[in-house]
């Protein structure tokens, strides 16, 4: 059985060796912007979809008493 040997012959490529000194495009700004929009956004959003919540069921409580109330006036005016 052969070993294999490790070669030391040296690659030369166009790749940075860091993330960061990859060339940063217009492209690049677009996402970010957009992303930071979208996370702004996003907190406003939940503060008003846990208000509306808390308003339907408030309005819908109110809309189900009136509509007993008009029930029962409707059984008084029809005991007439």
């Amino acid at each position: 059985m052969q070993k294999s040997s490790a070669s030391s012959t040296i690659v030369h490529t166009d790749i940075p060796f860091r993330l960061d000194r990859l060339p940063w495009s217009r492209f690049h700004l677009l996402v970010v912007i957009g992303l930071g929009i979208t996370w702004i956004l996003d907190g406003p959003e939940v503060t008003i979809v846990g208000s509306l919540d808390r308003l339907c069921k408030a309005l819908g409580r109110f809309i189900c008493r009136v509509q007993m109330l008009g029930r029962w006036r409707r059984s008084m005016l029809s005991e007439r």
